[in-house]
């Protein structure tokens, strides 16, 4: 469906891109420093932080699985992969990411579904 924005620059309805291998239903990329500590003093209250400028990132996408052999479906874990949509947000590279998890479901009324969760650490390609 093509959409004609007003007055809306900038903006993005939906999901990007396709992901290889599945009808795209959601794609969120969570980022954050790689070390983000408090110190405690004697007390047990903070009394300093300890933050690195290095992000990690954890990326969590769903939809329906359309071809098994390609894009997540062809994934492995402790191999890295890289998906269509943009990663590069808050000076995250736009590296290789690893899967944690991946379900697989299926109903009666329904399609075959996917989620997936996967991480990646800037420095680790």
């Amino acid at each position: 469906m093509a959409l004609t924005l007003i007055n809306l620059s900038g903006f993005q309805r939906g999901v990007a891109s396709d992901e290889l291998g599945i009808n795209i239903e959601s794609f969120s990329v969570e980022v954050s420093p790689e070390v983000n500590e408090w110190l405690p003093g004697k007390t047990g209250e903070a009394r300093g932080k300890a933050i690195s400028a290095i992000p990690q990132g954890k990326l969590t996408f769903n939809g329906e699985i359309s071809d098994i052999s390609a894009g997540i479906g062809a994934a492995t874990f402790g191999t890295a992969f890289v998906p269509v949509n943009t990663t590069a947000y808050l000076g995250r590279s736009a590296g290789g990411w690893y899967l944690n998890t991946v379900t697989v479901g299926q109903d009666r009324s329904g399609w075959k579904t996917i989620s997936a969760e996967a991480e990646s650490r800037s420095l680790v390609p």
